[in-house]
């Protein structure tokens, strides 16, 4: 039982890594190209960085809720793989007038999923560990 929980404590902490390494490289590249395709594109910036914050406070409130109410491992992999296709998505656009709006768009897809996902990890944590294992 406790090999099967270590593994158990091990994918997830290793699947939540995974993610937010995946988060800050995507941020970093977007934010950089954002900013340097002219000089008023910081404007676009701004824009692509409120929109994340604002969705992560207003969602937020309702993905505990979310949370709570179904299964935390299908909130999980069903936004992990909504996720994914977003970016899979998001690298077929080529020109870069579409390419602005769809950077932006599918920031906002990102943290609309991250802000039902974070609580569901946040609460799945407490499931697979046993209180007696916490030091």
């Amino acid at each position: 039982m406790i090999r099967e929980e270590h593994h158990n404590i091990l994918s997830i902490v290793a699947s939540r890594m995974i993610s937010r390494i995946g988060d800050i490289m995507f941020d970093f590249a977007n934010n950089t190209f954002l900013a340097g395709l002219n000089p008023t594109s910081l404007s676009v910036v701004a824009i692509y960085q409120s929109l994340e914050s604002m969705i992560g406070v207003l969602f937020n409130l309702f993905g505990g809720v979310i949370a709570d109410s179904f299964k935390r491992k299908k909130i999980i992999i069903t936004t992990n793989i909504l996720c994914g296709i977003a970016c899979i998505t998001l690298s077929f656009i080529s020109q870069e007038k579409w390419l602005v709006y769809a950077i932006v768009i599918t920031n906002v897809i990102l943290a609309f999923m991250s802000a039902f996902s974070g609580p569901s990890y946040k609460a799945f944590t407490k499931e697979i560990v046993k209180k007696d294992s916490i030091s």
